[in-house]
């Protein structure tokens, strides 16, 4: 049996239009990636992006999505 990962991960609510939008194979690609976030939030970025305030913003490529 699966263990649950120690994390979770949280969506906001604004976002949700983006990933019902998303194709039936985009959305578990989306899936499987929130999963591996879960496991482990330190995964390595692809991009780090920092904005206006000087906060760095990690991101990873998830098909044609970019999650940050």
């Amino acid at each position: 049996m699966k263990r649950p990962a120690p994390y979770d991960v949280v969506i906001p609510i604004s976002k949700m239009a983006v990933f019902h939008s998303a194709s039936k194979r985009e959305r578990k690609a989306l899936l499987d990636f929130f999963d591996r976030l879960a496991g482990n939030p330190f995964l390595e970025s692809e991009w780090l992006i920092d904005d206006a305030t000087g906060r760095t913003h990690y991101s990873h490529q998830v098909g044609k999505h970019l999650v940050t």
